[in-house]
């Protein structure tokens, strides 16, 4: 258990935080979105230089990819100003399954070795 919290502890804030945004921006209309957006992102960001600082991304890509829903966070809170439905949980298990699986994928012994060429140490 302490193993994968220790390797996936990252990803697993930042699934929760797309989540919780997205239920702020759902149940709390009278705050504008750039507000909750701008709040959250700040924490995002503060938590992922821990992730930096504690080199806990495997690869530029692995990086790359924890990015893209940062930046999907970022532009669905300043560019679409009303939220309706669940349909952002298909989105969330999309992430899941194209983040989770590559960084899985990294953390693999067997090809870790291989894919990991692309980050300097």
């Amino acid at each position: 258990m302490i193993r994968v919290i220790k390797h996936w502890w990252f990803s697993l804030f930042l699934f929760l935080a797309y989540l919780a945004l997205f239920h702020i921006w759902l149940s709390h209309g009278s705050i504008p979105n750039w507000m909750t957006t701008s709040a959250g992102l700040l924490l995002i960001g503060v938590v992922l230089r821990c992730a930096l600082s504690r080199r806990y991304f495997a690869s530029n890509y692995d990086l790359a990819f924890h990015g893209t829903v940062i930046l999907d966070l970022a532009l669905e809170g300043f560019w679409i100003p009303l939220h309706e439905g669940y349909s952002f949980y298909a989105c969330a298990a999309a992430f899941v399954a194209v983040v989770g699986g590559y960084r899985f994928f990294l953390l693999h012994p067997r090809w870790s070795k291989v894919v990991r060429a692309d980050f300097p140490s």
